[in-house]
């Protein structure tokens, strides 16, 4: 595995923990490497920091673990399928509901993933359980979710679409529930040109094969491979496991399958944050790439992305304020952008579009919400001629 950060035992069997079949390296002699407490500390809080301690368990399971650390792999285990099976009853409870109301709906990444990609529902950690619905049904699936109990707890309606319309999703919770919900109806917030047509991913959706229940569908492998490498970029593949995910995909994917992601990306304008996924996973598992991919797995900026991101994911979590942090992500997704152009429009978009963080600033009345608009556009300007950023 390619990087100074190998020489760290801890890296080296998260890394193995997390590689897709074709790349993945025997783990006895890594497990071997770890060979202190400390360094058990350090592999511990990774795992748990990168949503692996569930996998770690699944695949260490006949290794020669201290004790103390297989009974916390083994809890994990434990709890994750607890979890698991909470996340898939959720999940169906809310396809049933849609499917009811004659709403189509796909689930996106969650339980289904899980089964796609590694067999297993428990082998990923979820905060949320994501679907997704036509733009053209999203209004009617809200008030479908909302009759049945799933609701946005922020404020009403009307603000939840001026915060939330251009952002493509919203989260509604119901009581009770362990996990939330996000409705989605794009895979990308507006200002952002990594998507694909919601309706056509729909009607291309395939079922997953390990779900007994019909509505349980995955998009079709090209499209998954784009929405997944699209997803990890757009949130700095925060975590080891979002890249696994895509690369056991990756790993199965056909080559006309790759080479159609490729050629999608080129034309919709997300190459280089399908580059930048690309380039991470070979750096993070020592992954062999079809030549379609390699050439955009090498741009200068991706492969630049890549390493960065990967150093980043052993290091000590920053710390920063709201806005520091919204800075440093604008700036990041502007190096993500193929063209002049597409950055442009994300600069003028971006200075228009009201956020939650308008929200935490003020709280207008509903009959007011269209406020939130010039109130980004000042909020914006103030932090300009201040020299701060919005």
């Amino acid at each position: 595995m390619p990087g100074s950060d190998s020489h760290d035992p801890a890296v080296s069997l998260l890394r193995a923990v997390a590689a897709p079949p074709l790349a993945a390296p025997p783990l006895a002699a890594h497990v071997a490497r770890v060979n202190d407490a400390n360094a058990w500390t350090r592999t511990l809080d990774l795992l748990a920091r990168h949503r692996l301690t569930a996998r770690a368990a699944i695949r260490l399971g006949a290794a020669d673990l201290p004790e103390v650390v297989r009974a916390e792999v083994v809890a994990e285990r434990r709890d994750a399928g607890v979890h698991a099976l909470a996340a898939a009853a959720e999940l169906t409870a809310v396809l049933r509901t849609l499917a009811a109301a004659g709403i189509p709906a796909m689930p996106f990444k969650g339980p289904t993933l899980a089964l796609a990609v590694y067999g297993d529902l428990s082998a990923r950690r979820m905060v949320d359980v994501d679907v997704v619905v036509s733009p053209a049904d999203r209004q009617r699936a809200l008030a479908v979710l909302a009759s049945a109990g799933w609701q946005w707890p922020t404020a009403g309606t009307r603000t939840r679409d001026v915060l939330h319309h251009w952002l493509g999703h919203v989260p509604v919770v119901r009581a009770g529930a362990v996990l939330g919900v996000e409705l989605h109806w794009r895979f990308a917030p507006l200002a952002l040109p990594w998507t694909l047509p919601v309706e056509e991913v729909l009607r291309c959706a395939v079922p997953v094969a390990l779900a007994s229940d019909p509505l349980w569908r995955t998009p079709q492998p090209s499209d998954h491979l784009l929405l997944l490498a699209w997803h990890g970029t757009r949130h700095g593949w925060a975590t080891l496991e979002w890249l696994s995910g895509f690369a056991h995909l990756l790993d199965a994917c056909r080559p006309d399958e790759v080479d159609a992601a490729a050629s999608t990306a080129r034309r919709v304008g997300g190459a280089r944050a399908l580059g930048i996924a690309v380039a991470s996973a070979m750096r993070a598992f020592d992954l062999s790439v079809p030549r379609s991919l390699e050439r955009l797995a090498a741009d200068p900026v991706a492969r630049a992305e890549a390493t960065r991101l990967v150093a980043q994911m052993w290091a000590d979590p920053a710390t920063e304020t709201v806005e520091a942090h919204s800075w440093r992500q604008h700036g990041y997704w502007m190096r993500c952008l193929d063209s002049g152009l597409a950055r442009a429009r994300f600069i003028g978009l971006s200075a228009v579009l009201p956020t939650e963080r308008e929200l935490e600033l003020i709280r207008l009345p509903e009959a007011l919400a269209g406020l939130y608009y010039p109130l980004r556009v000042a909020r914006v300007a103030a932090r300009a001629l201040s020299g701060r950023t919005a």
